[in-house]
């Protein structure tokens, strides 16, 4: 089961995620997906870290 997918925010990712409920029913679209958030803050805490 896919539930939740963390993309970044290129328009590609967009069209997968609108494509992918289509072959995965238990993927929501862009209800489910996570955007570069995450890797936004990875990024902050690395450089607060030096």
């Amino acid at each position: 089961q896919l539930h939740t997918l963390c993309m970044d925010n290129a328009s590609n990712c967009d069209t997968t995620s609108d494509c992918l409920p289509d072959h995965i029913p238990t993927y929501r679209g862009t209800l489910s997906r996570t955007r570069c958030f995450s890797h936004t803050v990875n990024l902050i805490v690395k450089v607060g870290f030096r």
